[in-house]
């Protein structure tokens, strides 16, 4: 699995922040999407399980209302780790 990370209300240099945390903690270079409300941080599969990914995306600073949702999903054997391109017509702007 991936890491994805939804940081809501944060400003880039945090963002930034979190993105090199992800690189110290995983050693992958995440990248970075500046979305209407903040932004999405995201590698490409590094191969986590989904405890892992959870764990992670807890102690990164992930939604914690998604990270609810996804274990939700995932006890009822459902698709986890949405993170929206497009929302309500914005498209996520590519930062890094």
């Amino acid at each position: 699995m991936r890491l994805s990370l939804d940081l809501d209300h944060v400003s880039y240099e945090e963002a930034l922040l979190t993105a090199e945390s992800v690189y110290l903690v995983i050693g992958v270079q995440p990248d970075v999407y500046e979305t209407r409300k903040g932004f999405h941080i995201e590698t490409e599969d590094i191969g986590l399980t989904f405890k892992e990914q959870i764990a992670l995306r807890f102690l990164l600073g992930d939604d914690l209302v998604r990270i609810k949702r996804d274990l939700d999903r995932w006890k009822e054997g459902k698709a986890t780790d949405f993170l929206f391109h497009i929302r309500r017509g914005k498209r996520r702007k590519r930062r890094t």
